[in-house]
């Protein structure tokens, strides 16, 4: 599976264990969650990183897995984006940010 082999090789950081200031190098925030219709993600801390690496934070990828594992959503993200979620049951979901070697995840709960 695609998530296990990242996991081997690449760190690994959450919001809710390493909060803004606590040395993530980017967080991964969901506002609101649990939703209904549509969430809006966010990226923490790109100002860090950017200053830190001296480096512009590129485009990163945004998955969005159910907990059997199957991709049901993907998309491009700068550092801000607001997401339907229309067309995905109610239920449990995690959500990856990738940017090259920088990897976040979220949980995210959907009620209908």
């Amino acid at each position: 599976m695609w998530l296990e082999s990242l996991e081997d090789s690449q760190p690994f950081s959450d919001p809710v264990s390493c909060p803004p200031g606590g040395g993530c190098e980017l967080c991964l925030l969901l506002a609101p969650n649990p939703s209904s219709t549509e969430v809006t993600i966010s990226l923490q801390g790109v100002d860090e990183f950017e200053q830190k690496t001296g480096k512009k934070l590129e485009e990163g990828i945004l998955y969005i897995y159910d907990l059997q594992g199957n991709l049901r959503k993907s998309g491009k993200i700068l550092d801000k984006s607001t997401l339907s979620l229309s067309e995905l049951p109610a239920g449990q979901y995690v959500v990856y940010y990738q940017n090259g070697r920088i990897i976040t995840q979220k949980n995210l709960k959907i009620e209908k």
